[in-house]
């Protein structure tokens, strides 16, 4: 039943990998004068609660989508956003079918906004207007395996700005980064980051690939709008490395972000009409995406090879993405780079 899972799609060296998404392209400026570089921040998890997440269906925030008579954020002139960009070589060839739920491709559309109707559409719900796929934003998770999880991250932010007229790879800005876990079925992850870059994504905005002390999502038009508009503490973009068991490992696009709380004490992760929870609180999400760097190509759909078995009645036998829920996430250094917060 595909209704049930949107993120869900229809591994080379790393080299290989990085310079098939960053090759030839240029980025936009995007300035926060008021802020200043160089700042350092770094926060981790240990045990505790951790929670793998499932496809769910997301509730859509008026706020940000509309409503049925009055829709925001249609895909579609994202996707003419990109094949511009494509065209003036600003861009790379693979990013408007990325986006685009209408294509041969079934892309991510929720990276940029949704369209009313087909794959990763609106309906209603129960009188609430929902998306119609699940995806890695809804409230479905269970439990991580064992006690022995843990991340642990360095953010070393250096430039305020994304590279004007530079490649997307080409950035001051990186990170330091390491997750395992074992997901509700034993299985065992590894996750490192190879290379910090800023997302080819039409109107993101990432300050070089490692963003401080800035909101993100939401409407900003900075990172997926499913999730609520929240103060980040910090957040990355990067080429990740996973290791599933004892495969060898597959390079993926890989995001953290460090927030104030999202997610209530249920799990559920907030609209924009009921942020803020608690906006001293704070909530680390690893988010590993369907999406891969195609040499030659760009970014493109390509599922993430997880372990972690569906139910039948899903179209693929497994979960594509990887979504990572640390609830009691610390921030241990570079407190005094970030706005006040209760101990």
């Amino acid at each position: 039943m595909r209704s049930q899972y949107s993120f869900l799609p229809s591994t080379r060296l790393l080299a290989a990998a990085t310079a098939a998404l960053f090759g030839m392209v240029t980025l936009a400026v995007s300035a926060q004068p008021e802020q200043q570089v160089p700042r350092t921040l770094s926060a981790e998890q240990n045990g505790g609660a951790a929670f793998w997440v499932l496809p769910s269906p997301r509730e859509l925030s008026p706020a940000v989508f509309g409503t049925p008579d009055n829709p925001k954020r249609l895909v579609e002139p994202y996707i003419e956003q990109a094949k511009q960009a494509v065209k003036d070589k600003k861009m790379p060839p693979s990013v408007p079918d990325l986006i685009n739920p209408h294509g041969p491709k079934h892309g991510l559309p929720l990276l940029v906004g949704l369209p009313l109707e087909g794959p990763g559409g609106r309906t209603m719900v129960d009188g609430k207007w929902t998306m119609k796929h699940g995806s890695p934003f809804g409230d479905k998770m269970m439990p991580l395996k064992g006690s022995d999880h843990f991340f642990r991250v360095t953010f070393n932010d250096n430039q305020l700005t994304d590279a004007e007229g530079k490649t997307f790879l080409d950035t001051k800005d990186s990170v330091e980064f390491e997750a395992k876990f074992q997901d509700p079925q034993g299985n065992r992850y590894e996750v490192t980051v190879a290379k910090t870059f800023k997302p080819p994504i039409p109107g993101w905005k990432t300050q070089g690939g490692v963003l401080m002390n800035s909101d993100i999502a939401g409407d900003t038009g900075n990172f997926i709008p499913l999730i609520p508009r929240a103060y980040s503490y910090a957040t990355f973009w990067a080429i990740g490395k996973i290791k599933v068991n004892d495969n060898d490992p597959v390079t993926r696009v890989t995001v953290l972000y460090i927030t104030e709380d999202i997610r209530d004490a249920k799990g559920h992760l907030a609209l924009d009409e009921e942020m803020p929870l608690n906006a001293k609180g704070v909530q680390a999400h690893l988010l590993v995406p369907p999406i891969a760097a195609v040499p030659g190509m760009g970014p493109m759909k390509k599922p993430v090879p997880t372990a972690f078995k569906l139910p039948p009645e899903a179209p693929m036998d497994f979960q594509p993405f990887i979504g990572i829920y640390f609830p009691e996430a610390q921030i241990t250094s570079g407190k005094e780079f970030v706005r006040a917060f209760e101990q």
